[in-house]
């Protein structure tokens, strides 16, 4: 089986759907060596994921193409040409005026429930690209009960085309050991028990939220919070 994946947030965001995005990717390039794998992308950053298998082969862009419009209708062609027998679009969506069995995974649709965080052009078009993959694919894989039921709702899509699969965590939280616990302690002279934040610390995160949570608890528990700092960051600063 030939098998398309829609790789651009793999090769070029450092974070979640990056993370995401790579994760797939590996897993079945790892366990299903016998299918070939095409990664699509208008172009290529290795130093963020420099995978190397037999079963693996990269599609990029023409040279002289628009990126954009190539990764959202331009690329069917060259899907059509290869001959792929199932696409999966990563990252909420997939392209337009595809012909052949697809996937899409939507990870949230936040951009409709709190567009007060995202501005007007974003929103209008991660709505259209997310509607069109929803109303497309063969199957949604949604990575959450509360992001099934958003899609449910705002797109009238059926239930029994929405399937709920939980996003993986890295191979170092599945390892984790007691020692490794304790170097962390150790380095940050913190004491158990704490709670570990990871995240970007913007508005739409809601830290001051755990910070209240923490607040009502009345406990003697530590927080440590790890995330870019972004304009949100003064609010919580003067909230502590």
């Amino acid at each position: 089986m030939k098998i398309g994946f829609d790789a651009k947030r793999a090769f070029h965001n450092k974070t979640g759907l990056g993370n995401y995005s790579r994760s797939v990717i590996q897993s079945i390039a790892d366990i299903d060596v016998d299918n070939k794998l095409h990664l699509i992308t208008p172009t290529l950053n290795l130093e963020n994921f420099n995978i190397q298998h037999d079963n693996i082969n990269i599609v990029q862009a023409p040279f002289f193409s628009n990126k954009s419009y190539w990764r959202f209708k331009s690329v069917t062609k060259q899907l059509e040409k290869l001959k792929i027998d199932v696409y999966h679009g990563l990252s909420n969506e997939i392209p337009y005026g595809i012909k052949l069995k697809s996937v899409v995974t939507i990870h949230d649709l936040l951009f409709l429930k709190y567009p007060q965080f995202y501005n007007y052009i974003d929103r209008k078009i991660y709505y259209i690209k997310s509607k069109l993959a929803c109303k497309q694919a063969n199957q949604i894989i949604a990575t959450s009960q509360q992001t099934k039921k958003d899609i449910i709702n705002y797109f009238n899509i059926s239930e029994h085309k929405i399937h709920v699969i939980y996003q993986t965590c890295q191979s170092e939280f599945i390892k984790h050991t007691n020692t490794q616990a304790l170097d962390i302690n150790i380095q940050q002279n913190i004491k158990d028990p704490f709670i570990l934040y990871v995240g970007s610390i913007e508005e739409r995160k809601n830290l001051i939220f755990l910070l209240q949570a923490l607040k009502k608890i009345n406990k003697e528990i530590k927080l440590i919070c790890v995330g870019k700092k972004g304009r949100y960051y003064k609010k919580v600063c003067n909230f502590i």
